[in-house]
């Protein structure tokens, strides 16, 4: 059996084409001339012989027809109708004809904006370009894939769900279908320094491979790109950072994950084999913060910045505190670290005697949670967190705004601690490039396990949720 596709062409035309050269496959024999007039004796005379003749021609006629019915050639007629339409094809066709007919539909074919190609679920799985006319307008579910990542990334949905794998063309992302009360809720599963992060990684990858106008990435690429990254300089964590972000994309739009494959996975391997990593990051222990509380008094001359630093000190060690948690990294963040109102005091004869911290944007708070910090009063004031802020609390004298501000009422900010820690630090006579902010976090894991706190009491005090807890402990050798 023959399928045709017309294509567009004027088929009346084709089939006229073919009427016209029926002879040729039927075989119909030539129309008989009609007998010449004869007179009325030789009709009278000839009446007999007239018709036994008449007969026989009927019985002639007959058969020749039943011959003919049964000697059509299908495939010579098949050929014909072929020939005439490739004719047809090559000449210009007339859009404007009454006779045209709109190409037939075509299943399963997936049309992506950038570039314009038609992927087809073919054994080959080749690509065919677009050859329209007249480009078609994009809709807002369209773009480069750079400004698709931004709509993800800064929760500007809908999101472009054009970007498919050939083999899903017959699926429709679930993003498709999403009310606005559902996407205000998926802007928010991302915290804003993840949303930052990934959409860093992204812009890494689109730098990497300008080339990148559809999704998804193969997985040789995005090996390609690790081993990019690996040759920058990059740790394995910080790779694994960005692999994260290209899959979350991936996975978001219901598309093949690259990071999902086993040589993906290999090549990782690979690069923690080759550079594991090493946290360089030394610990403020407790007696390390001893000398850096006495240090303050003759690093920083201004008595009260030196309040100040010497309660940002004391309160991220003893909270376990990210420094990001209590000063601000950048503009953006001043109501991500901890405000004003979220610390009280219980005091007795106006004297504290204990402090409650809220926490309301960290790290690990996948589910915005409140996460409470009570703090007890020590006898010793120097080295007291609990007297020490509530010091700088009296001095400064703000009710509303981030906790640590500047007189003036600026927040305090990262990298004015981090400033004079490493003043401090070097000061003291210990090397300034192995602490950072976050050595204060790392310490008071290190003292609580001397303490002998188990390490789930100190997970939780920490507010970790996964054994990256075991990392940050750094117990010193046994004395024997």
């Amino acid at each position: 059996m023959y399928v045709f596709n017309l294509g567009g062409l004027c088929s009346l035309h084709i089939w006229h084409c073919v009427l016209t050269h029926c002879s040729y496959f039927v075989g119909v024999m030539p129309r008989r001339k009609a007998p010449k007039q004869m007179d009325t004796q030789s009709v009278q005379g000839a009446s007999t012989v007239q018709t036994k003749r008449r007969k026989s021609n009927q019985s002639a006629v007959s058969s020749t027809t039943e011959q003919s019915s049964s000697t059509i050639d299908y495939e010579k007629l098949a050929n014909e109708i072929l020939r005439q339409q490739g004719k047809l094809q090559a000449q210009p066709t007339n859009c404007s004809d009454s006779h045209s007919l709109n190409p037939l539909p075509q299943e399963n074919i997936t049309v992506s904006p950038l570039p314009c190609t038609l992927q087809t679920n073919s054994p080959t799985g080749g690509q065919v370009q677009c050859a329209a006319s007249e480009p078609r307008p994009q809709t807002a579910a369209e773009g480069t894939v750079s400004e698709l990542v931004t709509r993800i990334f800064e929760g500007s949905f809908p999101v472009c769900t054009s970007f498919k794998s050939p083999t899903d063309t017959n699926s429709s992302s679930q993003l498709d279908h999403l009310n606005p009360s559902a996407c205000n809720l998926l802007s928010r599963a991302l915290s804003k320094s993840s949303s930052t992060i990934y959409k860093r990684s992204w812009d890494m990858l689109l730098e990497t491979f300008p080339a990148i106008t559809s999704l998804p990435i193969s997985s040789s690429m995005l090996c390609n790109f690790i081993a990019h990254l690996f040759n920058s300089g990059y740790s394995p964590n910080s790779i694994a950072t960005h692999v994260s972000a290209i899959s979350y994309v991936h996975k978001l739009l219901e598309t093949t994950d690259p990071a999902d494959t086993f040589l993906v996975k290999k090549i990782m391997q690979g690069c923690h084999h080759s550079a594991p990593s090493k946290d360089s990051r030394l610990p403020i222990t407790g007696p390390i913060l001893h000398k850096l509380i006495q240090g303050l008094q003759s690093s920083i001359c201004n008595q009260q910045q030196r309040i100040l630093v010497k309660s940002v000190f004391l309160l991220a060690f003893n909270a376990f505190l990210r420094l990001g948690e209590v000063v601000v990294k950048s503009k953006s963040l001043t109501n991500t670290v901890v405000q004003r109102e979220d610390v009280s005091f219980v005091l007795e004869n106006n004297s504290p005697v204990e402090v409650l911290l809220v926490l309301r944007h960290f790290k690990t708070n996948k589910t915005k949670d409140l996460f409470q910090i009570h703090l007890k009063a020590l006898k010793d004031k120097t080295m007291c967190p609990v007297y020490t802020l509530y010091e700088y609390v009296k001095i400064f004298g703000h009710h509303t705004g981030p906790l640590y501000q500047f007189i003036g009422g600026k927040p305090v900010t990262y990298s004015f601690v981090t400033k004079h820690l490493q003043n401090t630090i070097q000061f003291i006579g210990l090397n300034p490039s192995l602490y950072k902010g976050h050595s204060f976090r790392i310490g008071a894991a290190t003292h609580a396990a001397k303490l002998g706190y188990s390490e789930n009491s100190i997970q939780k005090m920490g507010r970790w949720n996964s054994d990256a807890i075991r990392r940050y402990v750094r117990l010193e050798s046994f004395e024997i």
